[in-house]
């Protein structure tokens, strides 16, 4: 059964080189989701230690239900390269941080008929086109305002955890 239409509607990137705490941005990350009321789906990870430093892909695609026949996706991917481990002092105490380069990017995206109901028979098909078109573009633009806005929040603060945290 083929599921509903996905659009993209933004990209949001952020490059950053400096020190920073995987663990800690990937805390963040997480409440933000959990705050938010966006369910989690993590599909990727990989590390690979090289001879410049650990290279590190991790994506994934935290997801929100807007409506019964729409839900905001916002597919996230960071991409770490030269990372190497450093130890530092913060407030008394030795931690173990990491320095490298990371390429943070955001893809804000818009799923309607997601559970595919109007899509079986070419005649549902064309309804549904009409119900997108004339019916449910209000609410679907609704709906997309919010996960650009909800997209922009995240990496707000994602910017904010690099730009204030180790600096």
């Amino acid at each position: 059964m083929k599921m509903g239409e996905k659009r993209s509607l933004k990209i949001l990137n952020f490059k950053y080189t400096g020190l920073f705490s995987i663990d800690d941005l990937y805390s963040i990350v997480d409440d933000w989701i959990t705050d938010k009321g966006y369910d989690r789906f993590e599909p990727f990870y990989e590390e690979i230690v090289e001879e410049t430093g650990k290279q590190i892909k991790l994506k994934f695609t935290p997801w929100k239900k807007t409506s019964d026949y729409a839900k905001n996706i916002l597919k996230t991917k960071f991409i770490i390269t030269d990372c190497h481990d450093v130890v530092v002092e913060m407030d008394g105490k030795k931690k173990k941080i990491q320095k490298g380069n990371i390429h943070v990017k955001i893809e804000v995206m818009i799923e309607t008929d997601y559970e595919g109901k109007m899509v079986n028979k070419p005649f549902y098909f064309f309804i549904r086109e009409l119900f997108d078109r004339f019916i449910y573009k209000t609410y679907t633009r609704q709906a997309e305002g919010l996960a650009i806005e909800d997209a922009n929040h995240l990496w707000l603060t994602i910017r904010q955890f690099f730009n204030v945290t180790y600096r």
